[in-house]
């Protein structure tokens, strides 16, 4: 394996747009989202934005197993049902970029990365975004998507993810 670039950002600061562009740009690369590792005991109304939202432990089997050429079964999270759709195969590649909100605070993932980056943009900016995504693509009320940005997504980004900005090799302000 040559690279596992890790990116990390506030809620629709960028980050997985960002990931597309650097995997385009590298030979046989795969994309991981941290995403797709939600435990699968989560309601509607749950504190995604938490770290303890993840699946830790499968987590961490998952980035201990990661090695080129290996095929890894990796969860998939459906958000309009809040719950895990099963699993499915993907091949590490010698190039890895893994993205999520909490990249960067999990050791067992941050001592993997040979390059990182902090995906910054301002939070009106944000908040934009993540209104027009998950109104459009999950199926949410204006009025749900406002009260849990202000009820956890922002709170939870001062408290666990932009104290992260300062471990990123490089900031992309977006």
């Amino acid at each position: 394996m040559e690279n596992i670039i890790g990116i990390c950002g506030g809620s629709a600061s960028g980050k997985s747009t960002f990931a597309r562009k650097i995997a385009a740009e590298l030979d046989d690369c795969s994309i991981i989202s941290l995403d797709s590792f939600y435990r699968n005991d989560l309601h509607a109304n749950y504190n995604f934005d938490y770290p303890a939202a993840l699946d830790i432990e499968l987590m961490r089997v998952f980035f201990a197993d990661l090695s080129m050429g290996k095929m890894l079964k990796m969860p998939y999270y459906n958000f309009k049902k809040h719950q895990r759709d099963g699993f499915h195969e993907i091949m590490i590649g010698k190039n890895i970029v893994v993205e999520g909100l909490f990249v960067l605070h999990f050791d067992f993932i941050r001592e993997k990365l040979t390059k990182s980056y902090f995906v910054d943009a301002p939070d009106d900016q944000r908040l934009i975004r993540r209104i027009r995504r998950d109104t459009k693509k999950r199926g949410r009320s204006l009025e749900s998507v406002l009260k849990q940005w202000e009820e956890q997504v922002q709170p939870m980004y001062l408290k666990y993810v932009e104290p992260c900005k300062n471990l990123a090799d490089q900031i992309i302000e977006n």
